[in-house]
């Protein structure tokens, strides 16, 4: 659960990068077009996700009120796999 929200987190922070001269991005002197930024964006997900782990994101997502009804352990547990993650991620 914690490299699926890593992952959605990472691909927030990406896509926007690309639109930009980023020298820490891959787009870094800002003459990708769209569609090289969709296929870029593909690419980097597809090295972070298997395709079982996106199967399994995909299969366990959903908007509707059965949900988790706005249960805050829901969140609170996805919250510290997150903080989890990120602290990992600062060790490497």
């Amino acid at each position: 659960m914690a490299l699926l929200l890593l992952t959605a987190s990472l691909m927030l922070t990406a896509g926007p990068l690309l639109k930009t001269k980023n020298k820490n991005a891959g787009n870094a002197d800002g003459s990708m077009t769209e569609q090289q930024q969709r296929d870029y964006l593909e690419q980097y997900k597809t090295k972070l996700i298997s395709p079982g782990e996106e199967a399994m994101w995909k299969g366990g997502a959903s908007n509707a009120g059965y949900h988790y009804l706005g249960c805050a352990k829901t969140f609170a547990l996805m919250g510290r796999a997150f903080a989890n993650a990120l602290l990992d991620l600062n060790k490497e």
